[in-house]
């Protein structure tokens, strides 16, 4: 469900219910049974302009799973600001993020912003904050010849603060290699 405020401003709502079957382990018996899984999602996303130069969205989602007889929740909610700086052509976006679930496999999905031609959807769980700062720049724009190419510089830098850490086997349990600065740069010639 989407409502437009006015051209401005809209908002974006969803809610989603999952079930499927899913296999526990019995206790003592090297056997499995089968139960039911039931996930439940729901989804808030504000987004707006103000004065055409400032972009703003807040995503808040929430997910509770249902699964023999226990309950596993998860929250995202993120705040995006980008500004467009006209005169220069400069474009930035930072990302606020607090991720918080019960478990690995109550983990929640959310689209993140890239350079150029490239983004990624990212899963989170544990408790963590996230902070992503992303910059478009324009290069060589004052220069008026047909022998420099038009110029772009994107850059990307990232980095997780963990609250709270969940035992996964597959990575290691150390935060300083789960959670390091990722920086991504591109340079773009355009003839």
């Amino acid at each position: 469900w989407v409502y437009a405020f006015n051209r401005q401003i809209k908002m974006y709502f969803q809610y989603r219910v999952k079930t499927s079957d899913g296999f526990t382990s019995i206790p003592g018996s090297p056997l499995e049974r089968t139960i039911t899984q039931r996930m439940s999602q729901f989804r808030m996303q504000v987004e707006g302009r103000v004065d055409n130069d400032w972009e703003l969205r807040l995503r808040l989602e929430s997910v509770l799973n249902k699964s023999a007889g226990q309950n596993f929740y998860g929250f995202l909610g993120f705040l995006d600001l980008g500004k467009n700086f006209n005169n220069s052509g400069v474009n930035c976006l930072f990302r606020l993020q607090y991720c918080a679930t019960d478990d690995y496999s109550n983990r929640i999905y959310a689209y993140e912003p890239d350079v150029q031609y490239a983004g990624s959807t990212r899963f989170f769980y544990g408790e963590a904050f996230r902070w992503v700062f992303n910059a478009a720049i324009p290069l060589l724009r004052g220069i008026k010849s047909s022998y420099f190419p038009k110029t772009q510089f994107w850059m990307r830098i990232s980095r997780n603060h963990p609250v709270r850490l969940f035992h996964n086997p597959l990575l290691i349990n150390d935060s300083r290699f789960i959670y390091p600065l990722e920086a991504q740069a591109q340079l773009q010639f355009q003839f």
